[in-house]
């Protein structure tokens, strides 16, 4: 199904975002992101301070946790401050291809979540995110095999490309507020069931829940003008669309 609204409305919906162009192989298993400018974090080693478990920086009084050095733990609790100062920003990559934690849980001002920050965390299970948390970036959570457990906050309104491109969630609930469903968003989430969409979307992007092949309830608000290619691909359980 593709809506006859104007192309025009659709991209500026889009345009609200800042997330990068994707390009994907012919058979879909390998998505690659060339990321905008907007979201690629150029740091300095100058610029960052080191814990015993965290590298980070300080900016404009707050600090954002640029890679996790600890080393053991298969729990971790982000801290709330660091040298007295609130943590609200996880960096892109900051804990890309950690093999051994398997649960984080967020402290409460975090906000934001960068770029494949725990991609390819293939042991981890358990997200709990804070309530302040807005922004997750493209591909945050990609190819986190084993996470089933990550239920997002209703302050969460921007949710980028692949955020969670082959987790092994079973429900996702995109907050109210949110206007667009990002394109592979949950794509080849072989355990997602349900997936529940709020009024105010507008477009559903492509391959948004390709090969969810174990989705059987997904609702499709009448603010959506757009479904766009391959966005419920090979969705072969699927038999309930409201």
């Amino acid at each position: 199904f593709v809506s006859k609204a104007p192309a025009q409305k659709i991209e500026e919906e889009k345009a609200k975002k800042a997330d990068g162009k994707v390009v994907e192989s012919a058979d879909g298993s390998v998505v690659y992101e060339i990321q905008s400018a907007v979201e690629v974090d150029v740091v300095s080693p100058a610029d960052e301070t080191a814990t015993e478990n965290y590298k980070y920086r300080l900016v404009d009084g707050e600090i954002y946790i640029d890679q996790y050095i600890g080393t053991g733990a298969k729990d971790v609790h982000l801290p709330d401050t660091i040298e007295g100062f609130k943590v609200v920003a996880i960096s892109a990559r900051a804990f890309c291809r950690n093999e051994e934690i398997e649960s984080v849980y967020f402290s409460d001002a975090i906000r934001f979540v960068g770029s494949e920050a725990f991609h390819g965390c293939e042991n981890l299970k358990k997200v709990i995110f804070s309530p302040s948390l807005k922004t997750i970036r493209s591909y945050a959570f990609s190819y986190c095999t084993s996470l089933s457990i990550a239920d997002l906050p209703e302050e969460t309104k921007d949710v980028g490309n692949g955020a969670f491109y082959r987790c092994a969630i079973k429900t996702i609930n995109f907050p109210a507020g949110t206007t667009y469903i990002s394109q592979n968003v949950c794509a080849h989430c072989k355990d997602l069931v349900t997936a529940v969409l709020p009024d105010g979307i507008s477009v559903i992007e492509q391959n948004a829940f390709n090969e969810c092949t174990s989705l059987t309830d997904i609702n499709i608000p009448n603010s959506v003008i757009a479904i766009e290619d391959k966005a419920l691909y090979n969705c072969r359980s699927l038999g309930l669309i409201t």
